[in-house]
């Protein structure tokens, strides 16, 4: 007798695959961190030139230097993970800042869905990019408003809300990718 949740359309595989791939997709993302940091117990210095992670911090990080110096502001990246504000206030983007885990969570939904290639390519790219946009965002409010010293009503944490913000963007992203996928089908 074959169980109803294990068909091959049932929400219950779905979900099941979904939950695999973006697992799966988190342990490489911290996989590639460490195999590619000098120095450590599996450092496996090819793997620099698939090193997303610090493409995604790099980009990040210049992204928002550019902005703030647009603005006026007087900017230093020192590394792809160092940003200083007018010789004053710094940030440290770590890893787990650079949004890995959140745009895994993108590319399992998207990948799972298995719609036609283009369609896919396309959505993968668009959730992609606004959920790198959220991130510069909310990086360039970060060092922003510790510069320039705000006063937060409710206790900030920028990663929870950058969480929040992701994840109904995410959301939103999925209903509108789904409407737009069904409306070919």
């Amino acid at each position: 007798m074959v169980f109803n949740f294990l068909k091959k359309d049932s929400l219950f595989l779905l979900l099941l695959q979904f939950a695999f791939k973006a697992i799966g997709l988190y342990c490489f993302s911290f996989f590639l961190i460490g195999a590619t940091a000098p120095g450590g117990s599996v450092y496996l210095p090819w793997l620099h030139y698939i090193n997303y992670v610090d493409g995604l911090q790099y980009s990040i990080i210049k992204t928002c230097s550019f902005l703030l110096n647009l603005f006026g502001y007087n900017v230093t990246a020192s590394s792809k993970s160092i940003l200083q504000l007018n010789y004053s206030t710094s940030i440290l983007m770590a890893y787990g800042c650079a949004g890995f885990g959140i745009m895994g969570i993108w590319i399992a939904f998207i990948i799972t869905l298995k719609q036609p290639f283009k369609i896919m390519i396309k959505g993968l790219l668009a959730g992609l990019f606004i959920l790198w946009t959220i991130n510069v965002v909310r990086i360039l409010l970060l060092i922003l408003s510790n510069y320039h010293h705000w006063k937060h009503i409710l206790p900030f944490d920028h990663h929870t809300n950058f969480n929040i913000v992701s994840y109904a963007a995410i959301l939103l992203m999925l209903r509108f990718y789904m409407n737009k996928t069904e409306s070919i089908n």
